[in-house]
């Protein structure tokens, strides 16, 4: 990595979560990328990288890159959150569970609305 891009990556926040709340999704997804090229060894740009591509309804490019930001951190619990999140909305709800205990055991607060619908929907909540 160059000085320059060292500097860029470290001292400076990446645009691409405010161009993804903004719903600029290409835009947010070419700043990620850049982000990976310079340094691919960050799971949060994984993660928002694969948030993006889950607003855009591109599913298993969302899984690939959460798959990548555990692999970086398996104790990442935002991504096995949204994996999760994911993997419910393909109805794989024994996947969807696994993330869910992932996510808390790893710290996370799992929304419990969500843990609701996910009880329902997997036959758990009858």
């Amino acid at each position: 990595m160059s000085r320059i891009d060292h500097i860029a990556l470290f001292h400076f926040p990446s645009c691409g979560l405010i161009y993804y709340n903004n719903g600029n999704y290409t835009q947010a997804l070419s700043d990620y990328n850049k982000e990976i090229e310079i340094n691919p060894h960050i799971a949060e740009v994984y993660n928002n990288r694969g948030n993006v591509y889950s607003s855009q309804g591109k599913l298993q490019q969302a899984i690939l890159d959460f798959n990548k930001a555990i692999e970086i951190n398996p104790d990442y619990a935002d991504a096995h959150y949204n994996r999760g999140l994911i993997y419910y909305h393909l109805k794989e709800y024994d996947k969807a569970w696994a993330d869910v205990h992932s996510a808390e055991r790893s710290g996370a607060s799992v929304d419990a609305e969500f843990i609701s619908e996910l009880k329902k929907a997997s036959g758990m909540g009858q």
